[in-house]
């Protein structure tokens, strides 16, 4: 189940899926981007990131196991998508 955008404090995402038979579609991306997780050692330089969570709420969310992935576009932080699940 997922949440509505006007009911969730948190923005809404998407959900992908595709049929394993078949092959993966070709992506040609339309600028170079850079895909990395990151962990505490990064969460200073992302909280410095305009509407990002405070230092401390990163921290937290890190230390409790949530996983948190960064879009990177020419050195800059372009997207975030921190984890909700622990692992």
């Amino acid at each position: 189940m997922t949440a509505s955008a006007e009911n969730d404090l948190l923005r809404a995402g998407a959900i992908w899926m595709r049929n394993l038979d078949q092959p993966p579609p070709k992506v040609t991306p339309l600028i170079p981007a850079a895909f990395r997780r990151i962990g505490l050692e990064s969460a200073a330089a992302l909280a410095a990131a305009p509407g990002a969570a405070t230092l401390e709420a990163l921290r937290q969310r890190l230390e409790t196991g949530r996983r948190c992935y960064t879009v990177w576009v020419g050195g800059e932080l372009a997207g975030l998508w921190m984890g909700q699940f622990r692992f």
